[in-house]
């Protein structure tokens, strides 16, 4: 089953509330063809056991919201490279000014 697109960016947004630390840079989701979430968060600095649970908080509630999704596989890259120069996932859903 598909998941609607509008229903994934308002979940992970509404995850994404207080569960974004000072050292994040750009977050992006997508969810792969075996109804995985996949988050791939780009961090200025290796990320305390507090920040790391932020992300994984936040995989988990949107995991929540949809019965379709199997698991999350969530990935957090350190890199001071702009945005145009990362890989990023399908659904760019948080980015820092800089």
């Amino acid at each position: 089953m598909k998941i609607d697109r509008s229903n994934l960016l308002l979940s992970a947004q509404r995850a994404l509330l207080f569960n974004i630390s000072s050292a994040m840079r750009f977050i992006s989701i997508e969810v792969s063809l075996d109804n995985k979430l996949k988050v791939l968060a780009y961090v200025q600095r290796e990320l305390n056991e507090d920040e790391l649970d932020m992300i994984y908080s936040a995989a988990g509630e949107i995991c929540g919201d949809f019965v379709e999704l199997e698991d999350s596989d969530v990935e957090v890259r350190i890199s001071s490279s702009n945005y145009e120069n990362v890989k990023s996932l399908k659904f760019l859903v948080f980015a820092r000014a800089e």
